[in-house]
């Protein structure tokens, strides 16, 4: 194990901020090493694979976390080892369908199912799970238990890393295990630079395609373009392969080389291109000169390279100057997840020329590092704006935060995300590696933003007002660190007899703003613009003007002569708003308090029957508000709430409603399609100009129903026809794999897509990938073609074979074997075959190991027009296809010349399909916490299992194998009872036929609270 750097992490992105490693040494300070991060494995290496003999007993991996928690983990009293424990069966749970955890009799013993296999495991043998070392032995024991009936490798492995990812979770939401592939990313993510070849690409309509050449590399140099299509990357074929697979087949060993066919458009076919991957270096930052000889900065991430960057777009901007140093300098940290802590650093330290910029606190707020700037390499003493917004983390709060406490930068945009914890990575011999919180950071003055972030001094809060809807009053909605499960708390004040005493030395920045504007983003806005291209938006123009008219580089006083640049923009923003909702038909203008106003609301479902709508239809929610009282109420709005998050902070807009008077607003969503059924809550509660509607909110209840839906049914086999024509792949041969889709759903299917994705080496060769069948109506039956190459010797051609409903999201995925055989010559001679006694198998191909399409029915009979081998005959089947007999078959006979067919003559074989989930739930609102669950699960060619959800918990799982089937397949009875929560849930209902063949149904069940259903319409407090 090595412990490899710190990080400070974005976890919602999956971003990390890495620094150099803090080592413990004697004295049990930290001692800074950037050396450790050379212990970074390249990304060229072999990937990884899991040992046959994966041992989940030993659990190697747990106990090197387990002591890791225990000896560095930030705070011990969120150690909670009982807590640990039961997080770890959770997540085993949800990892391996045949596991379920029955603790309804814990702390003193568990039962744990594997399939039809239990155990019950005797907790108090143990001394009640109170320390870490006892949650490892239980879980050793377990692990036990489940390695006896689970054979795959990789799924024991999968198994110790979600017990140990349960735990994790139990302590807050960025100490985490990262699999060696995720490791991989991680790492690469944060050097700074690859061995590539330069190109940025994407998926365009389902083909790789070049989005743009990178200046100066291999593929600038080779000629490519953007819009270019990447058809074949060494020998294997593009189609379906997906960007990260991609990406990995493009990346290697700088010098080494990778040859490439692309399509251009014009071309008639693929050309090759054959390049010599060299240094990729991962532009971190961008740089444009404004007027008035202000300088642009934009920081993306911090890489290992930033602080370089930096320095040379800063040099850039004065060579644009002639030599001129900038007269102010915007800083862009917005939608910046983190990087590199010491890069934070150094960023700062270019700007600040005293004082610390960051102060590291862990282990119970004992050890505390502060890491200062330097007076040497400052930057000349010029105005600074830093832009900031939900999407800058990290390391950018630390910028930020550090420029903005020591009076160097005002901050301009929203709070940032708040996360001020510091994450240390320890990798494994697996290569797998744990993230763990092992501090909190500080910014000078001992400020903790952890939960927070940073309050910028200008709020630039973005609007939206149009006829489909309004945006005014809810602030960016994005995620914060707040709003993660188990997050850190602000910690306490640090008492520390050795700590420096920054805060004595800097006055604490103002935690409010000055200002707050709300800026109306015209359409175009919020339209989908290259990231790396330069626009001049609000917030730029904004600090551009405060930065031109400020004659001090103090924060403080520069704010103070912005005074009027903040007052006037506000002005002309709320002018805009003002003009904008009067076309709408709303009076926004404000005037003085008078008498007591009193508000009263309704909110309604407009055309909605009984409260219920289908899933895909237009939604129009209807608000009306009431003056009751004596005084006018002046800027009237709603803001809707919900568990549902499409019916979540909808807006309504009243403006002016005198005494009296009475305004409504209406708003319409359009349902998606796919939403499962579910019955929610949603409240609109009022506000105003003076604060005058305080608590006054109306809720109603709606329901949606469950759109009838597609599901697909489906057969395939091989089309030789440009072959030998047996049916059968072989090497050399370029065959068709036809795909026949029936939607034996009760819905009609939008566009239906079929998609063939390689499993297999570079043996098989994709030619065409991807098919549109188009609209399917229930019943309906549509027929794909897709292109496959044997190019070398295989056992089977291992695919992925997808369908999908572009409208609804209905899908159907199942990994296929398509056999590769011996071919068989084949000779023309027209037969008629006949079934006698009993029914004769028709084949996809003229061998054994075909698929079988079905039966020819005793006393039918067939036309055949070729023999294969001596003894397989090839019959025409009504359907258009082609199939494959047997001449030796006993109870088939042959018989020469040519005559007419049996209609019908064939009984089809059972179609490959999910299994089928019939809930029945005809009320979606429960006035009981035990829900009695009733359904059926049916399948024609039999089950494996069938497990519930509730929520995220696993409450129940059957094993189905034992079941018969019978001529209608098999059939299984739900009727049990599940415990709900108050407020929304979702009971989810998995059926399998296989690994792959899987089916689920889930239901939005909404226990309502009977005691706050009788007045759902609440004036205001002591007014109603």
């Amino acid at each position: 194990m090595t412990l490899t750097s710190v990080a400070i992490t974005l976890g919602l992105a999956g971003f990390a901020l890495y620094s150099q490693a803090f080592v413990r040494d004697g004295a049990g300070d930290f001692e800074a090493s950037l050396s450790t991060m050379a212990s970074l494995q390249d990304q060229d290496e072999p990937e990884f694979s899991v040992a046959s003999s994966y041992d989940l007993s030993a659990h190697q991996t747990l106990s090197r976390v387990v002591i890791l928690i225990k000896e560095n983990y930030v705070d011990p009293e969120r150690i909670q080892p009982y807590e640990m424990f039961l997080a770890a069966l959770d997540y085993i749970e949800k990892t391996v369908a045949e596991v379920i955890v029955d603790d309804s009799a814990a702390p003193k013993r568990i039962t744990v199912s594997v399939g039809t296999a239990e155990h019950v495991f005797d907790l108090e043998r143990l001394g009640g799970l109170d320390q870490l070392w006892e949650v490892t032995l239980a879980l050793r024991d377990i692990f036990r238990f489940i390695q006896k009936h689970i054979d795959d490798p990789e799924q024991r492995r999968d198994i110790e890393y979600a017990a140990i990812n349960g735990m994790l979770s139990s302590l807050d939401p960025h100490s985490i295990l990262l699999k060696p592939e995720s490791f991989d990313e991680v790492k690469l993510s944060t050097k700074g630079e690859f061995g590539g070849l330069g190109i940025v690409i994407s998926i365009r309509e389902g083909v790789l395609t070049v989005v743009s050449p990178i200046e100066g590399t291999p593929a600038s140099r080779a000629g490519l373009k953007a819009k270019d299509h990447i058809f074949k990357i060494g020998e294997e074929s593009t189609v379906n392969m997906t960007l990260e697979e991609a990406v990995q087949r493009l990346r290697g060993k700088p010098g080494s080389r990778v040859a490439i066919w692309i399509l251009r458009k014009g071309w008639t076919e693929a050309r090759r291109f054959s390049l010599t991957r060299a240094v990729i270096k991962i532009e971190s930052v961008a740089s444009e000169l404004l007027e008035g000889g202000i300088g642009y900065v934009r920081i993306k991430s911090f890489q290992s390279n930033t602080f370089d960057d930096l320095h040379s777009h800063l040099e850039q901007l004065r060579h644009k100057r002639q030599g001129k140093q900038v007269t102010g300098l915007v800083l862009d940290l917005r939608n910046n997840p983190g990087g590199l802590l010491d890069q934070a650093i150094l960023v700062s330290d270019r700007f600040i020329e005293r004082g610390p910029i960051v102060i590291t606190v862990g282990e119970g707020n004992r050890r505390r590092d502060v890491k200062s700037a330097h007076s040497s390499g400052t930057e000349d003493e010029y105005p600074i704006a830093v832009l900031v917004n939900g999407g800058s983390a990290s390391a950018s709060e630390i910028v930020a935060g550090a420029l903005k406490n020591h009076d160097r930068a005002f901050v301009v945009g929203q709070q940032t995300f708040g996360k001020g914890s510091v994450q240390v990575l320890y990798d494994f011999k697996d290569r797998s590696a744990l993230k763990l919180t092992i501090a909190q950071y500080l910014t000078p003055g001992d400020i903790s933003i952890q939960s927070v972030g940073i309050t910028p001094d200008v709020e630039i809060l973005p609007a939206f007002i149009s006829k489909e809807g309004v945006r005014l009053f809810v602030d960016d909605d994005s995620p914060r660190e707040a709003d993660l499960e188990r997050h850190l708390e602000t910690p306490a004040a640090v008492s520390d007899a050795n700590a420096v005493d920054s805060a004595k030395q800097l006055e604490p920045a103002s935690s409010k703003p000055v200002a707050r504007i709300v800026h109306v983003l015209e359409e175009t806005d919020d339209e989908a613009e290259d990231a790396e291209v330069f626009t001049m938006d609000f917030e730029i123009e904004l600090a551009r003007d405060v930065l031109a008219q400020a004659k001090s580089a103090d924060r403080r006083k520069i704010l103070e002569q912005a005074g009027s640049v903040f007052s006037e923009g506000a002005k002309r923003q709320e002018q805009i708003i003002t003009k904008k909702l009067d076309e709408l038909g709303i009076n926004w203008t404000s005037g003085e308090k008078a008498g007591e106003p009193r508000a009263e609301v309704t909110f309604t479902f407009k055309g909605v029957k009984d409260n219920k709508i289908d899933a895909g239809q237009p939604l129009t929610m209807v608000a009306e508000v009431r003056n009751l009282g004596t005084g006018p109420l002046y800027r009237v709005y709603g803001i809707t709430n919900s568990d549902n998050p499409h019916l979540k902070n909808r807006e309504f807009v009243f403006g002016y409603i005198p005494p009296g008077g009475a305004r409504s607003w209406e708003t319409t969503i359009k349902l998606p399609a796919e939403m499962i059924p579910r019955a929610d809550e949603v409240s609109v509660t009022l506000g105003d100009l003076y604060n005058q509607t305080r608590g006054v909110s109306s809720a109603s209840m709606v329901t949606v129903a469950n759109l009838p839906k597609p599901r697909f049914a489906f057969e395939h086999w091989v089309d030789d026809k440009n072959g030998n024509g047996d049916g059968v792949l072989q090497v050399g041969e370029e065959v068709e794999l036809k795909v026949r889709v029936k939607n034996i759903g009760l819905g009609d299917a939008g566009e239906t897509i079929v998609s063939l994705k390689n499993l297999s080496s570079t043996a098989v060769f994709l030619k065409q990938g991807r098919a549109k069948v188009g609209a399917l109506r229930a019943g309906a039956v549509g027929d794909a073609t897709l292109e496959l190459a044997l190019r070398s010797r295989a056992d089977a051609a291992e695919l992925r074979l997808s369908i999908w409903d572009s409208d609804v999201g209905e899908v159907v995925s199942e990994a296929i074997l398509v056999p590769v055989l011996p071919g068989r010559r084949g000779k023309a001679e027209k037969r008629m075959v006949r079934a006698q006694k009993g029914p004769v198998p028709v084949l996809s191909g003229a061998a054994t190991g075909a698929t079988v399409l079905g039966e020819l029915r005793p006393g039918a009979q067939l036309k055949s027009d070729m023999m294969f081998g001596g003894d397989w005959l090839r019959v025409q089947l009504s359907d258009g296809r082609v199939g494959f007999m047997a001449h030796s078959d006993a109870n088939l006979k042959v018989t020469r010349g040519s005559r007419k067919a049996t209609n019908n003559a064939v009984d089809y074989a059972e179609v490959q399909a999910a299994p089928t989930i019939t809930l029945d739930l005809p009320n979606l609102v429960a006035q009981d916490s035990k829900l009695r669950l009733r359904g059926t699960i049916k399948d024609k060619h039999g089950l494996k299992d069938a497990f519930i959800f509730v929520n995220d918990k696993k409450v129940f799982y059957q094993s189905l194998a034992g079941l018969t089937v019978g001529a209608d397949g098999v059939s299984w009875d739900i009727d049990l009872p599940v415990e709900l929560a108050p407020g929304s849930n979702t009971v989810t209902v998995v059926a399998r036929e296989s690994d792959d063949l899987i089916s689920r149904e889930a239901r939005g069940i909404f226990l309502q609270n009977v005691a706050a259903v009788a007045d759902r319409s609440v004036g205001a407090p002591g007014k109603k």
